[in-house]
């Protein structure tokens, strides 16, 4: 529940098609923001590349390694027919001559090539993937994924952070970049999604690929602007607008082009915590948020 106020929400993502539109920054001003912090848990999901922890400065207090499943082929059995090659959707096996061979690098464990082997000869083990770890930065707890360089999908990684378990509390979730398979794995069944843009033609784009996405999914959203009053005129922001209107999409908000919040990040801070104007403007919006779930 949001703040005791009656509105079933479990999940909570900041998401936005766009890399570097302010995703995380929003995320943590969400979580530092709600009057009740011991009542949330702060994932990022950005498993590629997690930085929440380099805000928050957590504890940790558990990790646990995630693991996939690599295909691998028995010689003996194998009479070299092509089958898992052409199963393959990722290129992941090649065939050299009458020999399959596993590119591990490219294998995202969907196990088609097993399935679809009529020998039986293909076989699964454990490879690493990643790992979870869970901790606290002071009352707010945190959970964040972190997937080994190389590994083509995140995925797994993703699904075991929103399968571990939450106690009954709001779940922030801090999504990857893109319109990806680990960002359609964070969004899915999500309650609510915000979506983080800019006013820049590179933010309108992926801001309309990420409501399709949505949409697809079945996953109610609303529009934050981060960086308004960027550039000479507000023509950025007047066609985020249209669009949003268009598409019958409530605005909840914008941030303003500040030197201030820039710097904070950049150093590491939270820019809610070194701008107070900031704390009013994210209260607001957890307000509408609730508006919006309603």
């Amino acid at each position: 529940m949001f703040w005791g106020r009656g509105v079933s929400c479990k999940t909570l993502c900041v998401a936005g098609a766009k890399g570097g539109a302010g995703k995380t920054t929003v995320a943590l001003s969400l979580a530092v923001t709600h009057p009740d912090p011991e009542s949330l848990l702060f994932i990022d999901a950005d498993v590629e590349e997690p930085n929440a922890a380099l805000f928050l400065h957590p504890r940790w207090d558990e990790t646990r390694e995630i693991f996939r499943k690599i295909p691998v082929v028995n010689d003996a059995l194998c009479d070299g027919c092509g089958a898992c090659a052409r199963a393959c959707g990722f290129g992941a096996i090649l065939m050299l001559g009458e020999t399959p061979s596993v590119m591990v690098e490219s294998c995202h464990s969907c196990g088609a090539c097993a399935l679809v082997c009529p020998r039986g000869a293909i076989g699964e083990v454990d490879a690493t993937l990643g790992k979870v770890s869970r901790g606290r930065a002071g009352s707010l707890e945190i959970l964040s994924g972190e997937m080994e360089v190389g590994a083509a999908s995140g995925v797994p990684l993703v699904r075991a952070e929103k399968d571990s378990p939450f106690g009954g509390k709001l779940r922030i979730m801090d999504c990857p970049p893109g319109t990806g398979c680990a960002v359609v794995e964070a969004v899915r069944g999500a309650d609510f999604c915000l979506l983080v843009t800019e006013p820049t033609p590179f933010g309108l784009h992926d801001l309309a690929a990420a409501v399709e996405l949505l949409r697809i999914l079945h996953v109610p959203c609303g529009v934050l602007v981060n960086r308004t009053g960027l550039g000479e005129d507000r023509s950025g922001e007047d066609k985020i607008a249209d669009f949003c209107r268009r598409e019958n999409l409530p605005v909840l908000g914008g941030i303003p082009h500040d030197r201030r919040i820039a710097a904070a990040y950049a150093e590491g801070g939270i820019p809610v915590l070194t701008a107070p104007e900031l704390a009013a403007l994210f209260s607001g919006l957890w307000h509408r948020i609730l508006a919006a779930l309603t």
